[in-house]
């Protein structure tokens, strides 16, 4: 069939498995239109594979995908399509109550991304939840993050959090130096030691009330990826009750992950890498309410995680095609670069462009209805050693403690990056290395997806 189909040059075709959600939409008067939420027209690919980095397999096995075919009509009189009713459907958090948040995005630019019709029904999902978005019109973060400080400036102690929503080339990302040069020795060659240059994007500096630190209100984003039903989704991602053993996989050479996990249950059996590989784990074992990967980013492919073998060797653990179907709904990560959502690290001056769910994971995760994405912008420092309790480990073990006390994801990552601070930024302030190295842990850890 697709042999015949690349013969046909008038003919234009879609396909679930390459394009994702597709809509065709009638006009009177004339022919079909055919939008879809990702990929090309007239893709004859058999399935998505890539090289990994190292000269790593392709991928020899798909799972099952689930997939959706979306049609609707329109006509000159205005009638809604099916696919509008189905948009009017989403109702802001599932209809959970939502403590009083600040909804952050600009609302042309979002709209260049996601369609007028995406951009209305976001506008109109906010208001109908009595929550309030403010439409900014700064075009970098330093303007940006001036009209959101004015607002709470304006209502102190009215709004419990900040939700951004869009992207970098909607609400632009802050490029933030946790480097101190005081005390330094040799601050060049110091600051060259961290691949980052310790310099990471952060949202933080959008919730700072009072413009004294990192750490204001809770922040969260909601990425656009260029795709409307994947903010439509992740503004309206319902608390599942999926299954409650939670599921976790770690590269072998992170032993301390163990303790990590006891936290979420202490019971659940925690999988390593080696000896298992992307293609011996099935989808559904990512469809837990917790989750938990402790495994190797890369910059460059944010569509793979890597373990380890005894050897040393790296090897795909987790790929985007495990991510399916109601995937997690609070996944914690602890891979380098998990969240760099604009391909470029923060310290490379070149242009940005906005990933998408088909090439990062954590989006991946948004897009299959996943309430929070939590994960670091840079490079993540952490030990090879069971018993060590620094770098970045105490962000896991805090963020879980307060998430299994009850707090949502947004709020328990803010709760564990102030003990953080407390504990380690402050207390090691006659340190400067070790200083800088938990200053960039703290700045560089985000909360993507709703959160709340």
């Amino acid at each position: 069939m697709l042999e015949w189909l690349s013969q046909q040059p008038a003919v234009r075709w879609a396909r679930t498995s390459c394009n994702g959600w597709v809509t065709a939409t009638k006009q009177v008067g004339s022919g079909v239109q055919l939008q879809t939420s990702r990929g090309n027209l007239n893709d004859r690919t058999l399935f998505r594979a890539t090289s990994d980095a190292g000269g790593l397999d392709i991928d020899q096995k798909v799972f099952s995908h689930h997939t959706a075919v979306r049609l609707g009509t329109t006509t000159k009189q205005g009638k809604k399509s099916d696919l509008a009713a189905m948009e009017e459907s989403f109702v802001l958090a599932n209809g959970r109550q939502l403590p009083h948040l600040l909804f952050v995005t600009s609302k042309a630019r979002l709209q260049n991304r996601i369609g007028a019709d995406g951009m209305a029904q976001v506008v109109q999902m906010i208001a109908a939840a009595g929550q309030e978005l403010l439409d900014v019109q700064g075009s970098d973060y330093q303007s940006c993050s001036g009209e959101i400080l004015a607002a709470l400036q304006n209502h102190p102690g009215l709004y419990q959090g900040v939700v951004l929503i869009g992207g970098h080339m909607v609400v632009p990302f802050a490029r933030v130096d946790t480097f101190d040069h005081t005390g330094v020795q040799d601050p060049d060659g110091q600051r060259k030691s961290d691949i980052d240059h310790f310099i990471v994007w952060s949202d933080d500096v959008y919730a700072d009330p009072d413009g004294k630190g990192p750490l204001g209100l809770p922040v969260s984003r909601i990425p656009d990826g260029k795709s409307s039903e994947l903010v439509l989704k992740a503004l309206a991602t319902p608390d599942t009750q999926m299954t409650q053993i939670p599921f976790g996989i770690y590269n072998m050479h992170r032993p301390f992950a163990h303790k990590v996990f006891k936290l979420i249950d202490p019971n659940a059996q925690l999988e390593a890498s080696g000896p298992i590989f992307h293609s011996q784990i099935p989808y559904d074992r990512f469809q837990a309410q917790r989750v938990y990967i402790m495994l190797h980013g890369t910059d460059f492919d944010g569509k793979l995680y890597l373990g380890e073998m005894t050897d040393g060797s790296q090897k795909k653990t987790v790929a985007l095609m495990n991510i399916q179907g109601s995937a997690g709904q609070v996944v914690f990560t602890g891979c380098c670069w998990g969240s760099l959502l604009s391909g470029k690290k923060a310290r490379v001056d070149s242009p940005i462009i906005d990933r998408t769910p088909d090439e990062l994971i954590g989006l991946k995760f948004l897009m299959e209805g996943a309430r929070a994405f939590v994960g670091c912008s840079g490079t993540h420092y952490s030990s090879d050693r069971a018993d060590v309790f620094d770098f970045a480990i105490p962000i896991h073990h805090y963020f879980w403690t307060y998430f299994q006390q009850g707090e949502v994801p947004a709020v328990a990552l803010f709760r564990a990056k102030q003990k953080y601070q407390q504990e380690f930024v402050e207390q090691f302030r006659f340190d400067p290395m070790r200083r800088n190295i938990y200053r960039k842990c703290m700045w560089q850890y985000s909360c993507l997806g709703l959160g709340w």
